[in-house]
């Protein structure tokens, strides 16, 4: 086994599935499935008793017993690892990869999941913050890449006409989303269970996964809210949070909070995420780097990128 599936096992033990693991870990489920059946395959034994709606995620009596060891083993090599990167006094092997402060992410979840699978040696920081942030540490040559959303009616080049001064920028389009999903409570909205028009949520919070902000280029990711609100006879009552922090989905099943998400992000208990059926916006999702940029594990994401694109061709 490696230390990546090492670091899986003794993480997932705080969360109630593979899924909710997956969505604090930034892995998908699969990939965190994959890792814990190869360990225990490894070991000749069953470490964890699979969760379901109704059974949360728990260790086997095996299991029970080994866990404190894959903890001291996972603390023991990060400390390694962070000794080491001051010993060397750089990071210059660590591959950065940036993003806007979002849940969802599906696409970026995906490509990084796979990359992470056929490279379990890569020594990769994610960083997540506004926009305007990221690319203030790209220029500064603290991000190696990034992955970036743009609201509808804006070109690329605009978003980034602050990067103007390096000609060497590879930008490549992912995807459009076209679909909102609003995560509530399954205590609201009975009857409800998969798609609603906008106008029913005229009584919750909307909840948005960056801090409130002066930054214009996040702040246009609420206009389209705010314009179907005004369309469906309410005015938009918002929240903020932080990125991948569950403790708003936590607070979402106790108040009538509407988590907001351009895909399902995993399952999480006592929420139920509903698609917004009258939804009139899109957002495109590109990769950016730099060309000149030969930094070996930057060249191997970029081709995890270029297999997802071809197998997304594929399905279309």
């Amino acid at each position: 086994m490696n230390i990546r599936e090492i670091e899986v096992i003794s993480e997932i033990v705080n969360h109630q599935s593979f899924a909710d693991a997956a969505y604090s870990l930034s892995y998908s489920p699969s990939v965190i499935s994959k890792y814990v059946s190869k360990v225990e395959e490894e070991l000749g034994i069953k470490l964890f008793v699979r969760g379901n709606k109704s059974c949360k995620l728990a260790l086997t009596p095996e299991g029970q017993l080994l866990i404190e060891d894959f903890h001291r083993i996972n603390i023991h090599y990060k400390h390694m690892m962070e000794l080491t990167k001051q010993v060397k006094g750089a990071f210059d092997n660590v591959l950065r990869v940036g993003s806007q402060s979002r849940l969802g992410n599906l696409v970026e979840r995906e490509i990084l999941a796979s990359f992470l699978l056929e490279n379990s040696k890569a020594d990769m920081e994610q960083v997540k913050m506004s926009s305007k942030d990221l690319l203030k540490l790209f220029q500064a040559g603290r991000l190696d890449a990034f992955f970036i959303s743009v609201p509808e009616n804006t070109n690329i080049k605009d978003f980034l006409h602050d990067l103007d001064g390096y000609p060497d920028i590879e930008i490549t389009f992912l995807t459009s989303e076209k679909d909102i999903y609003l995560g509530i409570s399954d205590k609201y909205l009975q009857g409800i269970e998969k798609e609603a028009e906008f106008a029913v949520f005229k009584d919750f919070s909307f909840a948005f996964a960056f801090p409130m902000s002066t930054d214009d280029k996040d702040s246009k990711a609420i206009e389209s809210f705010k314009r179907l609100a005004q369309k469906s006879g309410f005015n938009l009552k918002t929240a903020y949070f932080g990125a991948h922090d569950t403790a708003i989905l936590k607070l979402a099943t106790k108040m009538p909070i509407a988590v907001t998400t351009t895909n399902i992000p995993a399952q999480f208990e006592g929420i139920k995420f509903i698609r917004v059926t009258d939804w009139e916006s899109y957002t495109n999702v590109y990769f950016v780097c730099s060309k000149n940029n030969s930094k070996k594990m930057l060249l191997k994401l970029k081709k995890s990128i270029a297999d997802y694109l071809k197998q997304t061709e594929t399905k279309q």
